[in-house]
């Protein structure tokens, strides 16, 4: 039999068999394109989620404290487009969920504040960042004046799958936890949030929501409360996930600031306080005198005045053997003469887990007083 053969020389067989290897090479190719294409868009968003990082970093050295998340509902041109909510500590606009201390704000990454172009507030799927912050640390000064960097404590909570009761396995699903005390160092202060290539539950640059999504996991990282998924992506089925979180705990973001010199860190802040609590306790207890044998002596006295520790918190004295306490020249210097109490990092007088105290005996006293004229 013959093969019968086309006006150009090929047979039918070869043109198939051409066709086929062509589809083939089509096929590999498109793939191919497809697999760098994904490749690219979650490097970029994995990228821009470095570059805010710094740029968070770099507002806090500016400002001492985080930024408001930006209004998510505005469109371009919108006054207020891309700008920090206003009233820092409250930030008028943002989606606020919680109960104090634990209380979070969400919008969009407040690109415009930050100094930052608008592409980078976008993920590599061209939709915005979620961008929650607790609210307290976008606060000016904690309560008492005291400065926020140095106190800023994370409250967000981030989990294996869709949140359970906080805490490690088996108890809960958080991965995010290391207690100390009632304070956790390890909870999150910021938590930027690309919803992925489905992009549901994101907000496009336009100030719209993408349609919501269905998976219980994904459906947690858009519910604006302070709990998040982070986990492997699987496509397709009833808990389709996607998402790519940076989770930033304060040292995270306080750690370049508290190397180079800019900003104290938490200890060295208390310490300071400490140090100006003893000379108001030296002075105070000057003028708290009486007369002794051979020298005068002196009634330990509290310092004046309210001090707050770092995170907001009054640090009270306390007389070493109550009320009042005698300090003469030739008192023994081995006993306490004052006690400053700090509770901690979780504000809680109920847990001295965390307490920071600093404890100034009588001999230590008595070198002050001595330079008054013991």
């Amino acid at each position: 039999m013959q093969t019968r053969r086309l006006s150009g020389g090929f047979s039918l067989v070869e043109m198939t068999i051409v066709f086929v290897i062509m589809s083939l090479v089509l096929t590999v190719g498109v793939s191919a394109l497809t697999t760098q294409y994904e490749t690219v868009r979650l490097s970029t968003t994995r990228k821009n989620h470095e570059i805010i990082q710094q740029a968070l970093t770099n507002f806090i050295s500016r400002n001492g404290r985080l930024p408001c998340p930006a209004v998510r509902t505005l469109a371009p041109g919108s006054v207020g487009y891309g700008v920090e909510a206003s009233n820092p500590g409250v930030c008028t606009g943002a989606a606020s969920v919680g109960t104090s201390p634990a209380v979070v704000v969400t919008g969009i990454v407040p690109f415009v504040s930050l100094g930052l172009n608008e592409d980078i507030a976008s993920d590599g799927y061209f939709n915005r960042y979620t961008y929650q912050v607790v609210v307290s640390a976008t606060a000016p000064t904690a309560p008492g004046g005291v400065q926020m960097p140095a106190g800023m404590r994370g409250y967000i909570t981030v989990h294996s799958g869709t949140p359970t009761t906080v805490g490690l396995a088996p108890a809960g699903n958080q991965t995010n936890f290391c207690p100390l005390g009632n304070y956790n160092p390890c909870a999150a202060v910021v938590v930027i949030v690309s919803h992925g290539k489905n992009g549901l539950g994101a907000f496009t640059p336009s100030g719209t929501r993408i349609a919501m999504p269905t998976s219980a996991d994904e459906q947690a990282n858009t519910d604006d409360d302070g709990a998040f998924v982070r986990r492997d992506q699987i496509a397709g089925g009833t808990n389709d996930f996607d998402d790519l979180l940076l989770a930033l705990t304060p040292n995270d973001l306080l750690d370049q600031l508290t190397k180079n010199g800019t900003v104290k860190d938490a200890r060295a802040v208390l310490n300071a306080t400490f140090d100006a609590m003893l000379g108001a306790t030296v002075a105070a207890t000057t003028g708290n005198s009486f007369p002794g044998s051979p020298n005068r002596c002196y009634n330990v006295t509290t310092p004046t005045g309210i001090f707050y520790d770092p995170w907001g918190t009054q640090i009270t004295s306390t007389i070493g053997s109550g009320s009042p306490l005698s300090i003469c020249a030739a008192s023994p210097p081995t006993g306490i003469a004052i006690t400053f109490n700090s509770q901690g990092p979780d504000g809680d007088g109920g847990s001295s887990t965390d307490d920071i105290k600093r404890q100034i005996s009588t001999g230590e006293l008595q070198q002050y007083l001595a330079k008054t004229g013991f």
